[in-house]
Order: structure tokens, then C-alpha cells, then sequence
């Protein structure tokens, strides 16, 4: 699932591989069942879980928490690369 910049949901978000553009904002959870692109300002006001690798922009929020099973990336950092595989 692919959602575009500055999308507003009222909802959960629920896919196999879910993308979240620039500047969106989701009111309930989000769940990917493989890997996850959440970009730069998104704001997710439930609870976000990854079940694959996830990709985040810079300044994003969440409200109620994450869970990530496999790496965590952040495009503009070198050093911010975390294995959660083993959890």
C-alpha cells in the first residue's frame, strides 16, 4: 500500500509492504506485515508495527509506540542501523 504526500487518514492502516509519504498523518494504527517506508513528518497516532525491515524519514512521530522485527533505517544517518531480528 502506497499513500501520497500530505494524505490525511482516519483510520488503521493495515498491508503486506506499506509506504507513508512526506507529511501524512494517520489517526489509528499501522500495521505492515513485511517491510515499511514511513517518510520525513508523518505523524501516526496509534501504535506503529513492522514485521520486516523499517525505513524512516526525519522527524516523524508516534504517539503510542513501535515494534520492528528487522533492521531499522534512517536514510541520512550512517550509524543509525539496528537489528531487532533477534526479539
Amino acid at each position: 500500500m502506497r499513500k501520497r504526500e500530505k494524505v490525511e487518514i482516519g483510520g488503521d492502516v493495515i498491508g503486506e509492504e506499506v509506504r507513508m509519504d512526506s507529511f501524512s498523518t494517520i489517526s489509528g494504527d499501522v500495521i505492515s506485515k513485511a517491510d515499511a517506508y514511513i517518510g520525513e513528518f508523518v505523524g501516526i497516532n496509534g501504535k506503529l508495527t513492522v514485521y520486516g525491515y523499517l525505513e524512516i524519514g526525519r522527524n516523524m512521530r508516534i504517539k503510542n509506540g513501535f515494534e520492528a522485527r528487522g533492521l531499522i533505517n534512517h536514510p541520512e544517518s550512517s550509524f543509525c542501523c539496528f537489528d531487532t531480528s533477534y526479539l
